[in-house]
């Protein structure tokens, strides 16, 4: 929805977002066939293989953008809340916010500078779990006198896994030169990420190998520069 007022104008976005993925696949490895018979269960050596996943993730997000003094102020603000199966709290709602601002200094020039903006932006996102990561897995075995049952991996889940969480801010200034035939973009950036999804060793006492927990962080930061010309431009006429 745009609603446009004396000297701005707002734009208001949401949605809803529903995904769900079901793998179900079933493998049948069978050696040995007799001869003109090309049914699985004619071989020596049958083996059956399954392997079933679901996943049912639900969000929902909401922007407003104002344009402001002229359009020369841009206002962004917006939320995302998501959460998905693959989460220890599979009902909680993990919320990234983001905001963004620009304002052009410079606009239509007819000088040497052209346009010039400066803007700077911060957002959050989650970079989820993998699928079982947060049970303990079971493997099936034969136990004594050939009885089928389960015995516990070696690797252990965390009854608190959650999203990874990626924080990034950035600064810079666009501009356009001498008739547009210049034009350049700087930016600096950090980026960090906390919550990492890792894997430690256990104590041999536990039973256990290793447990995937959240428990890390890292930190980028950059620049970015780049920059353009038109060294030759030629006017056509009809």
């Amino acid at each position: 929805h745009t609603y446009t007022g004396a000297g701005f104008r707002a734009t208001t976005s949401a949605g809803v977002q529903y995904f769900r993925r079901d793998l179900d696949i079933s493998r049948i490895v069978s050696r040995n066939l007799i001869a003109g018979q090309p049914n699985v269960n004619s071989g020596t050596n049958i083996q059956v293989n399954q392997f079933r996943q679901l996943i049912v993730n639900l969000g929902g997000f909401a922007q407003e953008e104002v344009l402001l003094m002229d359009e020369r102020l841009l206002l962004t603000a917006g939320i995302r809340g998501d959460r998905s199966s693959l989460n220890a709290f599979s009902h909680k709602y993990n919320l990234f916010p983001k905001a963004a601002a620009s304002y052009l200094l410079a606009r239509n020039g007819t000088g040497f500078v052209n346009e010039l903006k400066v803007r700077g932006a911060y957002g959050e996102s989650g970079n989820e779990p993998l699928y079982g990561q947060k049970f303990t897995p079971l493997t099936a075995t034969n136990n004594i006198g050939g009885l089928p049952g389960l015995v516990v991996g070696a690797t252990t889940g965390s009854a608190t896994l959650k999203p990874e969480r990626q924080r990034e801010i950035e600064v810079g200034v666009d501009g356009q030169l001498s008739r547009t035939r210049l034009s350049f973009e700087a930016t600096a950036y950090q980026k960090s990420v906390s919550d990492l999804l890792l894997t430690r060793t256990l104590a041999p006492s536990s039973g256990l190998v290793s447990e995937i927990f959240n428990g890390g962080k890292l930190r980028t930061r950059g620049v970015e520069f780049a920059l353009g010309i038109v060294p030759i431009q030629t006017r056509t006429t009809n």
